[in-house]
């Protein structure tokens, strides 16, 4: 599954792409001289070409995981990996494409001995979400940020999205909405 593939998404969608695009702002730049309201993000791929992004006021680390040191737990929902010893505390580790309908990082003959886990904190939960690749930091203006839409993005995705952006070259990377993410996995944790 990919964004490229959902409906609306050609260039030539009348209006469409006109009034929607992002353009990261310049870090050195962001705060000076504007009145923009923009937001430091984690870039990442949920898969090959669907970029995702993070605030990263909410991340407290990036870990690199050895998968054959996450423990499984039985009864758990799919996209829950198990548990990793992270500096003496039990992370959970789960699969965040997975959590949001795309297939699983992991579903393949050869799963690899590695993974990277975007750590996470929300109240007393640590959650080490698996994705494929961790691309960089950006920052943008939430004023150009769009809100979630049907015709462009499946069901399963439209609860855990707090909005997308698409830059300059077309590309959309949708913004993730952490606390939607935690408050279904509470309920299998």
């Amino acid at each position: 599954m990919s964004f490229a593939s959902f409906p609306n998404r050609q260039s030539n969608s009348p209006g469409f792409l006109a009034t929607s695009r992002a353009t990261p702002v310049a870090f050195d730049t962001a705060l000076v001289d504007s009145p923009q309201v923009v937001q430091k993000f984690l870039q990442f791929l949920l898969r090959q070409g669907d970029r995702a992004l993070i605030p990263v006021e909410t991340i407290s680390e990036i870990v690199t995981i050895r998968v054959p040191e996450v423990l499984p737990v039985p009864q758990m929902r799919d996209c829950v990996l198990g548990v990793y010893n992270w500096r003496g505390e039990m992370l959970w580790i789960v699969d965040l494409g997975e959590v949001i309908g795309f297939p699983s990082l992991f579903a393949g003959k050869h799963p690899p001995d590695t993974a990277i886990a975007i750590a996470i904190e929300q109240g007393e939960q640590m959650i080490g979400f698996v994705v494929p690749q961790v691309l960089d930091l950006e920052v943008y203006n939430l004023q150009q940020q769009q809100e979630p839409d049907p015709q462009l993005f499946p069901a399963s995705v439209l609860p855990f999205l707090s909005g997308y952006f698409i830059d300059d070259s077309n590309e959309i990377s949708i913004a993730i909405d952490i606390p939607s993410i935690f408050q279904v996995l509470q309920q299998g944790l």
